[in-house]
């Protein structure tokens, strides 16, 4: 059972996208698949690009974080149309549920051991304590997404009239005192999600990931010069059904698989990545010590 949810979730990570997305720009790798980004929380991982953003915007502070250990995360996730989605708009929704997020802490003694190393759950709330619509390059904040939810147990949440993605998560937490994130070998995710009143003509995606913070008093606005975070990693965007299911993530990739754009499923352009760093995990480690997957009613 074990082996075949580490395909799930190693399959989240390299296979493409169920559908083209409505309106979503053709030349970023999230509208194709999901990818590994920062990977790992140092700021030696963030992507030459965003280094070299936060140095333009002139902020010491902010280009200090380009090095050292991040010590804050979260989880988040996108709701995403499809392009051939035929509901009429204003009348789609998706209820989630069961949010939840993992570290692989190293052995202090053995870091490079992974059979030793041990899964530490850090996700503060199973429910998202926020969401809202988005822009289709999902960069631009709309408008906050009302919860219409009369279940406490889950969050129902209503697509706008131009169905604009929807973009939540829970709060951000700090890495396990007592652990130096340096010492982070991966993180894990998931999300529950179903169509509440899914018509034949509903085509909903969703993508479940995490982003990495400096520390926990941090907010992407603050980040002079680029004013978003790089993030840790994203699954590719999976079909909601209106049967409940989960959705999956983590920094694992197949290292030598290259896409048809020409470019690897994990970020290569980064300092941590010259110096020999790892960002992410095999699906073959993933197996030696597999993460505690959570399975609630």
């Amino acid at each position: 059972m074990i082996h075949h949810v580490i395909d799930e979730i190693y399959s989240a990570m390299m296979l493409p996208n169920d559908a083209v997305l409505y309106h979503a720009p053709a030349g970023n790798s999230w509208s194709l698949h999901g990818n590994v980004i920062q990977g790992v929380p140092r700021g030696e991982a963030v992507p030459d690009y965003w280094k070299k953003a936060v140095v333009a915007g002139g902020n010491p502070k902010v280009q200090g974080y380009t090095q050292g250990p991040w010590t804050a995360l979260t989880p988040w996730f996108v709701v995403y149309p499809s392009a051939s989605h035929a509901n009429p708009a204003g009348r789609v929704r998706v209820a989630v549920s069961s949010l939840a997020q993992w570290a692989l802490i190293a052995d202090p003694a053995q870091p490079q051991n992974i059979r030793k190393a041990k899964w530490e759950k850090i996700t503060a709330s199973s429910l998202p304590t926020w969401t809202a619509s988005y822009d289709f390059n999902l960069v631009n904040y709309i408008e906050n997404a009302a919860d219409v939810s009369k279940d406490r147990a889950y969050r129902v949440y209503q697509l706008d009239g131009s169905l604009h993605p929807l973009h939540g998560g829970s709060d951000i937490v700090r890495i396990p005192s007592g652990h130096n994130s340096g010492q982070v070998l991966a993180v894990f995710s998931q999300i529950k999600a179903w169509l509440p009143d899914g018509g034949a003509g509903d085509r909903l995606l969703l993508s479940v990931g995490a982003d990495y913070y400096p520390n926990e008093n941090v907010r992407a606005t603050d980040l002079t010069g680029a004013n978003y975070l790089p993030g840790a990693y994203g699954s590719r965007f999976r079909y909601i059904t209106s049967t409940p299911q989960y959705f999956y993530a983590a920094n694992v990739v197949d290292p030598a698989a290259i896409d048809g754009q020409g470019n690897h499923y994990y970020e290569t352009n980064n300092d941590y990545a010259r110096a020999g760093g790892k960002t992410y995990l095999t699906r073959e480690e993933l197996r030696e010590n597999p993460p505690p997957i959570q399975t609630p009613p």
